[in-house]
């Protein structure tokens, strides 16, 4: 089970994840992004301090509606006590983002309270 809490702003659902680069490893807080329909999205800041694996590069679409070519890269993610190697975008101005892709699969509850709970189980 993953665990977090809605943060006391109310602006966001945020849990904490372990990514890699198969070498080093990192305890990040990440948000839980219905809107994002990948797996994950790292800050480019993040990244610099791994080896990932580059991919390629992709033009998206941003939650306010822009366009952007974003560089993608496999990330290592411990999710569900499972490694699981993910495609994995690279941004300039953005938190670490949990999107749909990564969530399928899970049971998610929320308690949209500040400081309220979050569990992300796996459902199947």
């Amino acid at each position: 089970m993953i665990l977090g809490e809605y943060d006391a702003d109310g602006h966001g659902v945020i849990v904490e994840i372990t990514i890699s680069d198969g070498q080093h490893n990192e305890n990040v807080p990440a948000v839980l992004d219905t809107g994002f329909t990948g797996f994950l999205m790292l800050p480019v800041s993040l990244a610099g301090g791994f080896r990932f694996a580059p991919l390629d590069d992709r033009i998206v679409e941003l939650g306010d509606g822009r366009e952007s070519r974003l560089d993608a890269c496999e990330v290592i993610v411990s999710w569900h006590g499972k490694e699981r190697a993910v495609r994995t975008f690279l941004a300039l101005r953005t938190q670490a983002l949990i999107g749909m892709k990564l969530l399928r699969g899970s049971l998610v509850t929320l308690e949209l309270l500040p400081g309220g709970y979050v569990t992300v189980e796996h459902a199947g």
